[in-house]
């Protein structure tokens, strides 16, 4: 699940060697590149829950599946080649309207028009992730994962420090990593659809899936929008806080999408339990909420304790490592209502509430905008007020989810 946020670590660890500006231009490439990524997620989303109803299911699910399967292909092609070209041929603009200027700028500019077509990579990687991940094969999706990690970060270093290619090289390093993800989880989408003989592309289907994707992407862009607009607040109090919250919004990306694994766990639990109608949703939830809390709490623990030590992994800037340290500690803070706000996402996804999902997304939502409000009107506030607004973001969604569990009865023993 963090294989995209992984890749963004390695870059930032490898290009926060070449100073605050560069690290700052990279925060607003990935600003800009975090939108796409989290709303287009819905098609792992939908291929994950349909796999793991066939798992289970009679024939027409099964069918269902192969269909879905080659839904997704099309759309991933179309939809990831139009998303690659609106972001190459608006990368200046994007990164102007985050706050990006001078060398900030023209570095993110840099890495944008390398990074932005690698978005089709992406889409089909969704495609393969939700297939072998709603079919129980999920070590196969950490091999691809690790390898393709360790790809991008040999090319990065090669490129960036070796070749001395700077933004370029990074962009250049991931770009490949991508690429030898998705031809790798394609070879096993193509031996799943020549063993199921079955399941055909159709334009109607395809567009049903991009509308109620982009219902399910309300949330999901609400999530990039809330990060977007912290990133330009960060970006506007100078390039040594916007460098400094790069580092922690990549651990952050990191986290969640750990978290997020546990999300999966809970989606695919729950489709299984719908699709075979054996009534045993409410008591997978109660572990699910049990142990993710559990998780969430020492991944707080981690952040808190090394919030002194791993800014400097990142850059040599004293500066930005004493900026980046207040915004750890309220990582940490965060990652605790972060856990059992993915996990109810997966659960939601599941179960196909998806208007749930979208009005907690608002709420939550608005719940943060005072606190960009404020620091874009007053940069001298700093990044710690600003991630102060992220944690009530964060309680917001948790909380709704949570009390919707509630009334669901979903956390109470029979």
């Amino acid at each position: 699940m963090a294989a995209e946020p992984l890749y963004q670590l390695a870059d930032s660890a490898i290009i926060g060697r070449l100073g605050a500006n560069a690290l700052a231009s990279i925060g607003v490439a990935y600003a800009v590149l975090t939108l796409p990524f989290w709303i287009t997620a819905f098609i792992q989303r939908a291929i994950t829950t349909q796999t793991a109803r066939a798992a289970v299911g009679g024939r027409s699910e099964q069918d269902a599946a192969a269909n879905m399967l080659a839904d997704g292909l099309g759309v991933a092609l179309v939809l990831g080649l139009a998303l690659a070209a609106i972001l190459w041929l608006g990368a200046r603009i994007f990164s102007y309207a985050l706050n990006g200027r001078g060398e900030v700028l023209d570095g993110a500019v840099r890495y944008l028009h390398i990074g932005a077509w690698g978005m089709p990579f992406l889409l089909l990687s969704f495609v393969g992730h939700g297939l072998l991940q709603g079919s129980g094969r999920t070590s196969r999706s950490l091999m691809v994962v690790v390898v393709a990690n360790i790809v991008n970060v040999v090319l990065e270093v090669w490129f960036v420090h070796g070749l001395h290619w700077g933004l370029a090289g990074s962009a250049w390093g991931t770009l490949i990593a991508q690429g030898i993800t998705a031809g790798w989880l394609m070879w096993f989408v193509v031996r799943e659809r020549r063993r199921n003989n079955g399941g055909r592309a159709d334009v109607a289907r395809m567009t049903k899936m991009v509308v109620d994707g982009l219902r399910f992407g309300v949330r999901t862009a609400c999530i990039a929008g809330t990060f977007m607009f912290a990133t330009a607040a960060a970006t506007h109090m100078g390039s040594v806080s916007a460098a400094a919250h790069q580092i922690v919004s990549q651990l952050f990306y990191l986290s969640a999408l750990a978290l997020d694994a546990l999300a999966l766990a809970g989606q695919v639990l729950v489709a299984e339990h719908l699709g075979s109608d054996d009534g045993g949703s409410a008591a997978t939830i109660r572990r699910l909420v049990s142990i993710t809390a559990l998780f969430g709490i020492g991944v707080a623990a981690v952040f808190i304790v090394t919030s002194g030590i791993m800014p400097r992994l990142f850059t040599p800037d004293t500066a930005v490592q004493s900026a980046a340290i207040p915004a750890m500690i309220l990582l940490g803070v965060m990652s605790i209502p972060g856990s059992l706000a993915f996990l109810y996402d997966g659960v939601f996804v599941g179960t196909g509430d998806v208007g749930h999902m979208v009005r907690s997304a608002l709420v939550s939502t608005l719940a943060f905008i005072p606190f960009g409000i404020i620091t874009l009107i007053r940069p001298s506030t700093g990044l710690g007020l600003l991630w102060v607004g992220l944690v009530v973001w964060m309680f917001a969604r948790a909380w709704l989810h949570h009390r919707k569990a509630v009334a669901m009865g979903w956390l109470s023993k029979p």
